[in-house]
């Protein structure tokens, strides 16, 4: 799970990070946006956030949990603003 851990760590980075500090984000970031459509919504970065934060909480670590409890509040926050907004509009 650690090499799923930092590729899907890498993916948040490239997604959250503006295209101005790195001119190939801009292209990563449309490929990622284009394949996986749920990505757009903060709704669906939410439950990609809680995923990627429960298979980090799968490690036998003190500090795993950490991290990964914090991932999984992050997504569950975010399914919530986003299903509001979705439900406002």
């Amino acid at each position: 799970t650690a090499v799923y851990g930092c590729l899907f760590g890498i993916m948040i980075t490239v997604l959250e990070m503006p295209s101005v500090y790195c001119c190939k984000s801009g292209n990563v970031s449309a490929s990622v946006r284009y394949y996986c459509r749920f990505l757009e919504f903060t709704w669906g970065r939410g439950v990609f956030f809680f995923f990627v934060g429960s298979l980090q909480a799968t490690n036998f670590n003190m500090l795993d949990w950490a991290v990964g409890g914090y991932m999984m509040f992050v997504g569950v926050t975010a399914i919530i603003a986003g299903l509001a907004a979705a439900k406002n509009l």
